[in-house]
Parts: C-alpha cells; structure tokens; sequence
C-alpha cells in the first residue's frame, strides 16, 4: 500500500501509547442552512459550512486530470468503515471541484442508501432522495439542491433502506447514473462502508473510479487491505488519510498518497 500504510501504522500506534501531540477534533456540528423549501432561498451558499474547501483545491486539481485522463466521469468516495470521514471528504472535494469552474458541472450523489446523511452534513433539510429516483417515484428535477457558491448541485438520500443493494441492482441506477454523468462533468458519489455491506462493489460496477479514505488513529492498516482487495482492478486513483497532524507549514488536515496507475 506504500506510505498510506506506513502512516496508518504510526496513527495507530500512537493512539495505543496515548497520542503524541494534540490529535485533531472531530468534526464540529455544522450550522443550518435555510429548508430546501423555502421560497426565499432558491440558491443556498455552502462558504459558511465547507470551511475546508479551500485546502481540497489541490486535490481536486490531480482528481480531475486522473478523470480526465481516464475518459471517466464518476467517482465513488469510499472507506472500510464508518466514521472515517468519508462523507466529509466526498462533500469538499465535489465543492472544491466546484470551485474550480465557471460552470455547474459537478454533482454529489448520496448512494449510501441505508444511512443517508449528505443532506445533514450540509446542513440542509431534503423531502425527496435518489432512492425515489431508484423506485421509479421522483425524477432527478426533483430531487435536486442547488447551491449557488460554489455552482454544486446535490442529490441528497431521505429514506434509509435496510436493502439498498436490491436497489443498486435495478436498471434504473444505471440509468440515472447515465443521466448524471450526461448533464456533469464530474459526478462524486458518497457510498457505504465496503467492508460491511456489499453496495460499494455494486456502485463500482457503473461508477469505474474510486478514492479510498482512511482515518488516522481509527482505520486499522489490516481492515483498509482487506478494503482494497475488494475494489475492483484499475478502478482507484488514489488513497487519504483523513484528520492525521500535517506539517507545521502546512494546514492540511489529510495526507494524500501518490495515485495508483492504470492497470495495464
């Protein structure tokens, strides 16, 4: 696994012996934002929620030119477990690729279909989710959150599914799946944990890239191996150390390891 390794085994090794140095906070509660239906916010801002954007940028720089360079479209963001700080990664890179356009040319898609939470980490209230869109129930018009700064739009889960991968198996995730990629450029999908339920490897049948994300002090180096075995031959472009104590002269809350090759 090359350095992302090596990192997780200095996290967690201090974690065992007490920590060395002042380990990064948990995510803070992030502020509302005006309901979805409210009349006198058609367009929400998101400056004030993904305070992290602005360190995303260079990331989003390389995961671009990776998708570009493979003639893909979709991203799937994924980790072994939970709480690794998935959904948080998936939601700064859509915003800072975001960013980095004049156009609205991203969308972030909720496919962790049994515990939805793209909506509550923005800080927004959703009526309608992609599950409806799955069910043959709601059209993707009326799913959709706009937000105006940066130009991102979300598709955002509301009903859990304690069977999502029956949904994940019908053509209509296909076919949405087409649709998105149709209307963006970059689609970014927020999945479930790889190792406990099989929806991430359904995902990854339509969506041919993946991040991996791990979390210093939490991921244990055996279980993001297993994770890796499972993802499908070519399909990940690069791994994160998400919350892991940067260098003084930098700010970055994450460490980036070099992106896989092309399988030949």
């Amino acid at each position: 696994m090359g350095e992302i390794a090596e990192a997780l085994k200095k996290a967690n090794a201090e974690r065992e012996l007490g920590g060395h140095g002042q380990r990064p906070p948990p995510d803070s509660a992030l502020p509302p934002l005006p309901d979805s239906t409210s009349p006198t916010a058609p367009f929400r801002t998101l400056d004030h929620v993904l305070v992290h954007v602005e360190r995303h940028r260079h990331l989003a720089l390389r995961i671009r030119g990776e998708l570009e360079s493979r003639g893909v479209r979709s991203l799937a963001i994924v980790s072994a477990l939970r709480n690794e700080g998935k959904t948080t990664v998936a939601c700064n890179i859509a915003a800072a690729l975001a960013s980095l356009s004049n156009e609205r040319s991203v969308a972030l898609v909720d496919l962790d279909l049994r515990n939805p939470s793209l909506a509550g980490q923005l800080g927004v209230a959703a009526s309608v989710g992609v599950e409806s869109v799955l069910l043959g129930r709601a059209t993707l018009e009326q799913v959709l959150l706009s937000f105006a700064h940066p130009a991102l739009d979300v598709y955002a889960g509301v009903d859990a599914h304690k069977a999502a991968h029956e949904l994940l198996v019908l053509p209509a995730f296909a076919e949405m799946l087409r649709q998105l990629e149709a209307r963006y450029s970059t689609v970014i999908i927020d999945t479930p944990p790889t190792l406990i339920v099989p929806d991430s490897t359904l995902i990854l049948r339509r969506a041919v890239a993946c991040l991996a994300v791990a979390r210093a002090g939490e991921t244990r180096v055996s279980r993001f191996q297993e994770m890796l075995d499972l993802l499908p031959d070519g399909q990940l472009i690069g791994k994160i150390l998400n919350h892991t104590p940067a260098p003084k002269h930098r700010r970055d809350a994450y460490y980036y390891d070099e992106f896989e090759e092309e399988s030949s």
